[in-house]
């Protein structure tokens, strides 16, 4: 250590001596400058790397099935109910968390009804009064989404698939033919067939 501090006030007596300092502390200052720049640029190349892969991981979480079905009994989303044969209706509206607002249309005209914690009301003028015939003629039990699941995850099903789209097939269940079709992340189609009627359900979230 003594040798060095010798040897650097040995050449600040000179003028190249000084000269030769300046250029020993630059040459340090740039070499320090590169070192940083390499450290700060590997340490964000390592941020980058991490948000991608754990990016990716979150990608493959899968939706299950039973996850779907959830959706529908606890999500928010448009529904339109088709129902065609025998009777001939149509119903369209907004679920929101067991809350339904929406409109039956039949051949005897067009009713708003409302239907919240399990009771049915027909809206007229804004105000609310019991209604009981809203699925009158149907079955009221197709309506019930989640019971009509309870039972569907009982029976076993013919798998289908196309491109992101997949459905699964229930044949006779309790008289009737269902298809419910979905994609990666929601249910969107419900269609339920005997011999007098067919229940298209169509969902949009």
């Amino acid at each position: 250590m003594k040798g060095i501090l010798d040897k650097y006030l040995e050449l600040r007596k000179t003028k190249k001596g000084r000269e030769i300092i300046k250029l020993i502390i630059y040459l340090a200052f740039i070499f320090i400058f590169i070192l940083l720049v390499l450290i700060t640029g590997a340490y964000k190349k390592e941020r980058i790397i991490y948000s991608k892969e754990s990016e990716s991981v979150e990608s493959k979480i899968e939706v299950t099935y039973q996850d779907k079905q959830k959706k529908l009994y606890e999500g928010k989303y448009n529904f339109v109910y088709n129902i065609s044969g025998a009777i001939t209706i149509k119903y369209n509206g907004t679920y929101d968390n067991g809350t339904i607002n929406g409109f039956k249309e039949d051949s005897t005209g067009i009713i708003k009804y409302k239907i919240s914690d399990g009771n049915v009301y027909s809206i007229k003028m804004d105000n609310e009064e019991p209604y009981n015939n809203l699925y009158d003629g149907l079955d009221t039990s197709l309506f019930d989404l989640k019971a009509l699941f309870d039972n569907l995850n009982t029976k076993s099903a013919t798998i289908n698939e196309e491109d992101n789209k997949r459905s699964y097939d229930y044949k006779d269940v309790n008289g009737y033919d269902i298809t419910v079709e979905f994609d990666d992340n929601y249910i969107n189609n419900i269609i339920i067939k005997n011999d007098s009627l067919e229940y298209n359900f169509t969902f949009t979230y």
